[in-house]
């Protein structure tokens, strides 16, 4: 009996130094198939992923969704904080962000957070730059990305009240930069 070709690799690693931007890091990337979702949640409970992604860094990422069949159903995972998953799994594509994409730095008197940075963590940041208004990060247990996309907040204040701009990619792996008030009415439908 002829056994199968795997679409992709059980894992792989790739491991080096950067520095972009002046955030250093180390990156590494991997995939895997059928990989348990319990490892990356709060809850550690949760099926297997079809395939999951964790990507090096952006131009990884970017390279990634280029690549992946756009029938392919993708889902971002930050810290996975209070994220429960079916024992059924999830048909698709898990990318993992923690860890990933974990830029913060001062550009001008904004202050530039990438989607992995965990809202404690910018919450302290911010805190140590003197900059008022993301206190109620530290009350968010998730990564930045997660915050957005869900609007998180608390005492009194939500996550796109402080927010000035983001850069979204899409399934093409292109870059677009949009100011919040563009994609507020998106985000209160």
């Amino acid at each position: 009996m002829q056994k199968k070709p795997e679409l992709w690799p059980r894992v792989f690693w790739k491991r080096e130094r950067f520095k972009r931007d002046g955030c250093h890091s180390t990156t590494h990337r991997q995939a895997a198939i059928n990989e348990p979702m319990a490892r990356y949640t709060s809850w550690r409970v949760g099926g297997k992923a079809d395939q999951l992604y964790i990507p090096a860094d952006l131009e990884d990422l970017q390279e990634f969704l280029r690549n992946v069949d756009a029938s392919q159903a993708i889902y971002f995972v930050g810290l996975g904080s209070n994220l429960l998953v079916r024992d059924g799994g999830v048909r698709g594509t898990v990318i993992i962000m923690h860890n990933v994409l974990t830029g913060l730095k001062m550009d001008g008197d904004l202050v530039y957070a990438e989607a992995g940075v965990t809202c404690g963590k910018l919450a302290k940041f911010c805190a140590k730059e003197a900059k008022q208004g993301a206190e109620f990060f530290a009350g968010i247990p998730g990564t930045l990305g997660g915050a957005l996309a869900m609007n998180a907040g608390c005492y009194g204040t939500e996550t796109w009240n402080v927010v000035n701009s983001v850069t979204t990619i899409n399934r093409q792996g292109e870059l677009n930069k949009r100011s919040a008030a563009e994609l507020l009415p998106v985000i209160a439908m």
